[in-house]
């Protein structure tokens, strides 16, 4: 992963630095101030934010896809990939819109996106400062309705790449004004006037790739012929990265401290940085002790969120009656070892609908003979499998539970006793 980011610094470098040197807007250094720290964003404080949104989406998705039309859902992912594209645009412009005049205009919340507003000299690397807080916030707003939605994941991998591009030159130093674009997308031009210093431009060109959306809801502000001078905000932001991290804690605490009853605000517990510290500490526990302590990945565990699990220790303790275990690997990875008595059906054969047939046939015989519905407990090695095979019997209508942990899990416990 962090090879692929050096990569892509590196061509970023070689489109941007070579443009904004012949065609520059303000004459200033390539490493100008603050470069530096940007240039951590990119490298930490995006995957900061990506595994907030990861955790963040993971449990939204799950819960607001059920308010959605399966019909709907399904109805978005057949269309062709150009109109679910433009489609998408429409959407989450509307949400980003949305989010990111809320930023700008409750208190709270601004104290995250002024990080990314004390940037004073821009240029395409400025794009990545972003507070992560500030990001998972708006690319939930953006990316939950489409989710919901069911655009296909084609349209999000183009969606994604749009986007970003967008970001990045939007934000560049250049003094190229695209006459008949600036209408249609958000050019640096546009942009440059959402960072100004200047009072007019204040609560101005919120969108940041259709500037029809700031025209319709009269935000739009674009003196032809002009560019900002200057850029930045007055509140004094700090320079160094983890400095900018900490920045908005203290004063949100501080806002919500003077909510409070008097008697309430000097609680020594309400101090703010040992409160934001405090948070973040417990934060990561909660996120990463479960899956430590479930012997899963993060991505496996995140998805076991909204999963019905059972462990080897409930297992073994009978906590379930009559049970059938369901393999879900490869017949190569069920020759090499399995759990006795249990059944090969692979992901690829339930993903495609006969596999499913095969679990009902199996479970619907045992409750024949035996006058009771057996508990089907599917397992893979460590269960990011038998997850993806948990939400395709559940999309039939098919009950089940995943082993957590997978084998792996069940051999630590449990030695082989088969060859």
């Amino acid at each position: 992963m962090f090879t692929e980011a050096i990569k892509g610094f590196l061509c970023l470098c070689l489109v941007f630095v070579p443009l904004e040197r012949v065609f520059y807007l303000h004459k200033q250094k390539i490493l100008r101030s603050g470069w530096t720290t940007d240039a951590i964003y990119y490298f930490t404080g995006n995957l900061i934010g990506k595994l907030g949104l990861a955790i963040c989406l993971t449990i939204a998705v799950d819960y607001l896809g059920n308010f959605i039309n399966p019909n709907l859902q399904k109805l978005v992912a057949n269309q062709p990939i150009i109109t679910q594209f433009i489609a998408a645009i429409f959407i989450a412009e509307l949400c980003y819109y949305t989010a990111h005049r809320l930023l700008h205009t409750v208190p709270v919340l601004w104290q995250f996106h002024a990080v990314h507003h004390s940037v004073k000299q821009l240029d395409w690397l400025a794009a990545v400062r972003v507070h992560p807080c500030d990001q998972i916030f708006t690319k939930i707003c953006q990316i939950v309705p489409l989710y919901c939605l069911g655009f296909s994941e084609k349209t999000f991998v183009i969606y994604f790449l749009f986007s970003a591009a967008i970001a990045f030159f939007i934000h560049s130093n250049i003094r190229l004004r695209f006459p008949l674009l600036r209408w249609l997308i958000v050019t640096p031009e546009f942009h440059h006037w959402h960072h100004s210093t200047n009072p007019q431009a204040y609560h101005t060109n919120y969108t940041a790739q259709l500037p029809l959306v700031d025209f319709i809801f009269g935000t739009f502000y674009l003196p032809l012929g002009k560019f900002p001078q200057s850029y930045g905000i007055t509140a004094p932001v700090p320079r160094n990265y983890w400095e900018q991290i900490l920045y908005p804690f203290p004063r949100v605490i501080k806002m919500i401290k003077q909510k409070l009853p008097n008697k309430y605000q000097k609680i020594s517990l309400l101090r703010p940085i040992p409160i934001a510290l405090l948070t973040a500490i417990l934060t990561a526990i909660a996120f990463l002790l479960p899956p430590i302590l479930t012997q899963m990945s993060l991505k496996t565990w995140i998805m076991s969120l909204s999963t019905q699990t059972v462990t080897v220790n409930q297992l073994k303790q009978q906590k379930l009656e009559r049970i059938i275990f369901i393999d879900v690997r490869t017949p190569e990875e069920y020759a090499e070892d399995h759990i006795d008595d249990s059944i090969l059906i692979p992901l690829i054969d339930i993903e495609a609908g006969f596999g499913i047939n095969k679990i009902k046939n199996i479970a619907n015989h045992i409750q024949q003979s035996e006058q009771n519905y057996p508990t089907i407990v599917l397992y893979c090695t460590s269960g990011y499998r038998s997850l993806k095979a948990y939400k395709a019997l559940e999309a039939s209508g098919l009950n089940s539970v995943v082993l957590a942990g997978g084998i792996k899990a069940w051999r630590k416990m449990i030695p082989t006793t088969h060859n």
